[in-house]
């Protein structure tokens, strides 16, 4: 197993429960781990939008189209849907919900794609990827879905830290409204 480098003082290093890990912040691990030992929803660290019961939503820094989240499971035993709980599956819906809504008034999104792939990181987890069918303007940039209407390449834009914080603040602000 590879150590965590970059682990926050205060944690211990990371416990090995899976054979997937990598030694970097974008791990849905670090997440996981930095999310159960913290406070999260008074101090984001790592772009939480909202906790629920079972799920938690987190912003997405690869954004492949404008809004992009990941909607990951708490329970970090889960690494296939079938080990989850009726009482996750019966909130996954209510989650869905919210993040369409939040999406379609943040952004105007128009569809949404669910990918659950979990190969890199084992966690079950779901990449939201809103779609659009026209080009939508935020904080200055054009954002245009050019997949649309097709299955999305997942090719992530090139964001820079102003833009990517002004996605993240915009869906924190629809998220707690």
């Amino acid at each position: 197993m590879l150590a965590y480098q970059n682990l926050p003082e205060a944690h211990p290093p990371a416990p090995a429960k899976h054979k997937y890990y990598r030694n970097d912040e974008q791990s849905s691990f670090f997440i996981w781990y930095t999310t159960h030992m913290r406070d999260l929803a008074n101090k984001p660290y790592y772009g939480v939008i909202k906790q629920y019961t079972h799920w938690i939503v987190l912003f997405r820094e690869k954004q492949v189209t404008l809004g992009s989240v990941i909607i990951m499971a708490k329970d970090s035993e889960a690494i296939s849907l079938g080990s989850l709980t009726s009482e996750a599956w019966s909130e996954f819906g209510v989650v869905c919900k919210d993040v369409e809504q939040w999406l379609s008034l943040a952004f105007g999104a128009e569809k949404f794609n669910y990918l659950g792939l979990m190969m890199v990181d084992p966690e079950v987890h779901f990449h939201v990827i809103p779609r659009y069918s026209q080009p939508v303007e935020f904080a200055g940039t054009t954002f245009t879905d050019s997949d649309w209407p097709s299955a999305t390449k997942r090719i992530p834009l090139q964001l820079d830290e102003v833009t990517l914080s002004a996605i993240k603040d915009k869906l924190i602000k629809t998220a707690s409204s």
